[in-house]
């Protein structure tokens, strides 16, 4: 029994010993909890400080600011005033100035639209006299000029074939000439040869000579054909020339006519314009 009591006394002090450990323990933590509240509270203290401190700042703020937006609205406003009186002066100004330079326009217009009228007048006039003023002598003008023209043409193409032909009738009196002059030598050869060949008549040579004769005389009436020819083409070519000459001449006249006519034409133009 006594080692039980022993026992239970030993237990029970250990316990003691343990709720003491504890109880130490808690009042440890406690101490360091109250530190922690104070300091906290410390903090809390100075954030109510520092937000007082801002709030206070901050109406200080908003109250200079109120003042300055004030100020600023007041000197916006009598500025907004002052451009608005300027202006509307300047746009009594340009409705001055505008109804001045309408007016000007206005009667510039009016000038223009006489000058309008006047020019169409003049380009009217000016036109009748370029395509009436004597119409039907420059119609008949034209119609003369164009069919000497063709005329004239016409004349050329005959000239032209004219003398193409007369052309290849001098080669071909040329070529006659130079044979011509080989008959002559062959004649002339032939004759130094005697005709009588030991006592008899060489009739070769006689038929020899009967045939240069022929061709001799064929040769000089072809080269007289060919000049009577010559000399018709000559005297075609010389009317042609003629003809062309005087439709040349013809044509100089229509000129004339046709200088007179728009000088004529120049000065009733220039009188339109110094009438103007």
């Amino acid at each position: 029994l006594q080692d039980e009591s022993e026992r239970l006394i030993t237990q029970l002090e250990d316990r003691l010993v343990g709720i003491k450990g504890e109880k130490e323990e808690k009042e440890k933590q406690i101490k360091a909890m109250e530190a922690q509240l104070e300091e906290h509270d410390d903090t809390i203290y100075d954030l109510n400080a520092a937000v007082a401190k801002e709030q206070e700042e901050l109406a200080k703020f908003q109250e200079r600011t109120k003042e300055t937006l004030k100020a600023k609205d007041e000197d916006h406003n009598t500025k907004v005033k002052a451009m608005r009186a300027a202006l509307n002066a300047e746009l009594d100004e340009v409705k001055r100035v505008a109804a001045l330079a309408d007016s000007s326009w206005k009667s510039q217009l009016g000038d223009a639209e006489n000058l309008i009228d006047e020019g169409e007048k003049w380009r009217d006039e000016m036109n009748d006299t370029l395509v009436n003023h004597k119409r039907e002598i420059l119609k008949q003008h034209q119609s003369q000029s164009a069919s000497l023209q063709k005329q004239l043409e016409a004349i050329g193409v005959e000239r032209d074939g004219l003398e193409t032909r007369k052309d290849r009738l001098l080669d071909e009196l040329s070529e006659m000439e130079i044979s011509i002059k080989s008959l002559e030598t062959q004649i002339r050869e032939h004759s130094q040869q005697s005709a009588i060949s030991e006592g008899r008549i060489n009739v070769a040579h006689a038929r020899k000579k009967k045939r240069l004769d022929e061709e001799y005389e064929v040769l000089l009436e072809a080269v007289e054909s060919k000049r009577r020819s010559l000399t018709a083409l000559d005297e075609q070519l010389e009317a042609c020339n003629e003809r062309r000459e005087e439709k040349e001449n013809a044509l100089k006249v229509l000129e004339r006519q046709l200088v007179e006519v728009l000088v004529d034409q120049q000065k009733k133009l220039l009188k339109i314009l110094s009438d103007a």
